[in-house]
């Protein structure tokens, strides 16, 4: 599983970045934003374009946690 490293919704707003700002520069939809808000996973698109706004590599947002499940 994945989780973020930092709020990411609160680290945009902490840059300036408003919901209408990510909407319409950056495309980004209400339900995505609703998703960061929330903390939940988004897809691929849309953290390359987190990385774009923060100017970084995924692994400065994201990290891997592995599953409690043991490997067969």
């Amino acid at each position: 599983m994945f989780e973020y490293k930092f709020k990411v919704w609160e680290k945009l707003k902490e840059k300036g970045y408003t919901q209408k700002t990510l909407m319409q520069k950056y495309k980004l939809s209400a339900g995505t934003l609703d998703m960061l808000r929330k903390e939940k996973m988004i897809g691929i698109n849309v953290l390359d374009t987190l990385c774009t706004i923060f100017k970084c590599q995924p692994n400065a947002i994201i990290r891997h946690v592995p599953d409690e499940t043991p490997e067969k």
